[in-house]
């Protein structure tokens, strides 16, 4: 405990002193010190922000991608924007106490790279460590944007200690909270359901299977049928507005993608005996179209549970929902875990999106 205490007064988040007595020791928490940086690295975007942990001012940026593009090009473009985003706030880079990257992709935890199965193909393999290591000397924090999350769901929004977090946008993904934590397994990849097999003689996939969930469910694989039949659209949330719109097109291939998506999590249910889903990404802004058939289908391929039936919930997250995660695993890098200024502070940015 006292090497906790000393690593934690070390940092500035407490102040050690002597007691009134001469004797005993006093121990308050100050005002987070430094300032924290989180990149969310997606298919298509890159989202970063910078922020003060005393606070909650921040300086954001944001930078359109290509989907098949080389991973290094967008570590150097983020080791490039650092300083900027330093300075923007009035800061130097002897004041940053952290830097949080969340990956749309698996992630393995014994090598700390990129799945080769992942949708950032162009990071596959990738040793991100290395390429930091030489340019920025802080600690260096990696997850997956799912699990960053369900981080912020636990810690911003009191979601509990106990459930499903699923991410339906343009990839796929899910992550487990079991007793307060991140559930990540030996490899770092629990959860990744989106190479569920729910269809074997389904299309091909990626990663080499047929029928992953990944393959008839993803955002990527709705846009991917709906331009094999002549309609064009740019996004999941194109989908989603035409569904809503009443496009019976559309409409379709989101009740599809959720009754697969529900058989694919039922399996978790099952296996964890959670009784929360939340569901979040593009898709989950539907919930005639994806969220209702989704609960109809988890509640078709589940146990009848005594205790009570289970919830699916629609996250109430913005889009900077990894980021928010991305800055609570620089916080817990801190010894710190929980809302803090600057993570209300984004929650602003985020509901400006």
């Amino acid at each position: 405990m006292n090497n906790i205490v000393k690593r934690l007064n070390d940092l500035g988040v407490l102040s050690v002193g002597a007691g009134q007595d001469g004797r005993s020791t006093t121990v308050a928490r100050r005002s987070l010190p430094g300032v924290a940086l989180a990149f969310d690295v997606g298919l298509r975007r890159i989202h970063g922000i910078a922020t003060s942990l005393a606070d909650g001012r921040q300086a954001d940026v944001e930078r359109d991608v290509e989907l098949e593009r080389p991973g290094a090009l967008d570590v150097e473009w983020i080791l490039e924007t650092i300083p900027l985003l330093v300075d923007e706030l009035g800061a130097s880079m002897d004041e940053v106490v952290g830097v949080a990257l969340t990956l749309c992709a698996p992630l393995d935890s014994v090598s700390g790279r990129v799945s080769t199965s992942a949708g950032l193909r162009g990071w596959a393999g990738l040793d991100i460590r290395a390429l930091f290591q030489d340019r920025v000397q802080v600690p260096l924090y990696i997850d997956n944007d799912v699990n960053a999350a369900a981080l912020a769901e636990r810690y911003e929004y009191g979601a509990g200690r106990d459930f499903v977090f699923v991410q339906a946008s343009e990839g796929l993904g899910a992550s487990l909270m079991i007793e307060g934590q991140l559930y990540r397994g030996t490899n770092g990849m629990a959860g990744q359901i989106s190479h569920l097999s729910v269809d074997e003689r389904g299309p091909l996939c990626a990663c080499g299977n047929r029928g992953c969930l990944s393959a008839v469910a993803s955002g990527a694989s709705l846009l991917a049928s709906l331009r094999a039949v002549g309609r064009e659209l740019e996004s999941v949330t194109a989908i989603v507005d035409a569904a809503e719109q009443g496009d019976p097109m559309c409409a379709s291939v989101l009740t599809d993608a959720a009754r697969y998506v529900g058989l694919a999590v039922s399996h978790l249910i099952k296996i964890t005996g959670m009784q929360t889903v939340i569901v979040g990404g593009e898709m989950a802004a539907s919930e005639r179209y994806f969220v209702a058939p989704l609960r109809r289908a988890i509640e078709a391929h589940t146990l009848r549970n005594p205790v009570g039936e289970t919830r699916v919930l629609t996250s109430q997250i913005s889009s900077s929902a990894a980021l928010l995660g991305g800055l609570q695993l620089v916080g817990g890098g801190m010894g710190m875990a929980g809302p803090s200024n600057a993570t209300h502070a984004l929650v602003a940015v985020g509901a400006k999106r």
